[in-house]
């Protein structure tokens, strides 16, 4: 039995993601694909276009055989932690041979390969590490820090495709293969080369085409929805941010995760210009830090998630199921025999399975679930279940 996994936030779902799918299971020969998804909040610090139980429905319909979550803490987290948070679930899984990403070309998984895996790996990844810390300390983007990182580590090795514009999948990828790496794992990684335009491309040609970016899907969403839909952007959670910000003063912005003093200081002199979710990030935006970062920031403050919930360097605690196939049960069998974390399946199961910590780290997703399915509510008069009682995808 060969299995696959894929790491992924289908947000919203489209046909570049059936295709890798599809190439995934050509490729490895896998009889299984396992999808670890964000939750209804994704890596870019924004909620999710659709909940988390749909997008689980459309990953499941395009040949997915079981969808597991992706915690929060990892979801929330830059690209080195979301990447080794789906790693290290994945390989908890103990039976997980592939791990399969998409790359603007495919050929360049070689490359990245030889520096991470290289026998001199050790005293490379220690210089990389080192270097990409005091980029981070200088005021440095992740981009940019990683490109220095990268020059710096790895002078022998050609990986300018690192640095180009628009290479967020290939500096996720080369967080997979470090996570794979720190774990040890017997994991073998897979690339499928893209299709469509890069991932942030918000150019409407790709629509035509087929294979659109998931940026101009979400505009394109954004600029037809109908005033009942339920659909969600980030300006439905515009009020309930401000009231957050509002009631915090400096010591307590302090405490949620990633943020610094010198944000800290910046989102209270701003908040008189507040206006809504998206702009108030663009207001404290600068050329030293990400515009996802400055979002995710934010998502942690709305949500709650303290410095203190989680170390997003530990692996993930447990693997919870929101859907799979029927013709999946082989594998979830064999899941449970080879698993070293818990597998849950219905939260009320939960306390029995997870150890003090690991359930208060599991509440954090259901907080943050109840808070996106209230304003989904509130938007458009349509409820969904309570988060104990919604039921697994089963197709």
């Amino acid at each position: 039995m060969k299995t696959a996994a894929i790491i992924a936030e289908y947000n919203p779902f489209h046909e570049g993601h059936a295709y890798h799918i599809g190439q995934t299971r050509q490729i490895t020969g896998a009889d299984y694909i396992v999808t670890i998804l964000s939750g209804d909040f994704v890596q870019r610090g924004l909620p999710a276009v659709e909940e988390k139980y749909f997008r689980a429905r459309k990953a499941l319909e395009a040949d997915s055989d079981l969808v597991l979550e992706l915690p929060i803490a990892y979801a929330l987290s830059s690209a080195q932690g979301f990447a080794f948070g789906g790693v290290s679930l994945a390989d908890g899984l103990g039976c997980v041979d592939y791990l399969s990403f998409g790359l603007e070309d495919a050929k360049n998984l070689e490359v990245m390969e030889k520096f991470v895996f290289s026998a001199k790996q050790k005293h490379s990844l220690a210089v990389y590490n080192k270097t990409l810390q005091n980029a981070f300390k200088s005021g440095k983007s992740y981009p940019a820090a990683v490109a220095e990182a990268v020059s710096v580590a790895f002078p022998e090795i050609d990986a300018r495709f690192l640095t180009q514009k628009q290479n967020s999948n290939t500096l996720l990828a080369l967080e997979y293969l470090q996570a794979l790496y720190r774990l040890n794992s017997s994991i073998k990684p897979v690339a499928v080369t893209r299709r469509g335009l890069p991932y942030l491309s918000e150019s409407a040609a790709a629509l035509q085409e087929g294979y659109p970016s998931a940026t101009a899907l979400r505009a394109q969403l954004q600029a037809a929805e109908p005033s009942d839909s339920p659909l969600l952007f980030p300006g439905d959670f515009s009020a309930l941010l401000h009231y957050k910000l509002l009631s915090c003063g400096y010591e307590n912005l302090l405490q949620y995760r990633e943020m610094t003093p010198q944000l800290a200081h910046k989102i209270l002199n701003a908040l008189p210009k507040f206006e809504d979710y998206e702009q108030f990030a663009r207001l404290l935006w600068t050329k030293d830090t990400t515009y996802s970062r400055i979002c995710r920031q934010l998502a942690c403050l709305l949500l709650d998630i303290k410095k203190d919930a989680w170390d997003v360097n530990t692996p993930t605690p447990y693997a919870r199921i929101l859907g799979f196939r029927k013709s999946a049960a082989p594998l979830l069998h064999r899941i449970r025999e080879t698993s070293s974390i818990p597998v849950i399946s219905k939260l009320a199961d939960a306390e029995d399975l997870l150890s003090e910590d690991a359930l208060g780290f599991l509440n954090l997703e259901v907080r943050a679930s109840r808070i996106y399915d209230s304003v989904r509510y509130h938007k458009s008069g349509k409820r969904l279940p309570e988060e104990f009682q919604k039921r697994l995808i089963i197709v």
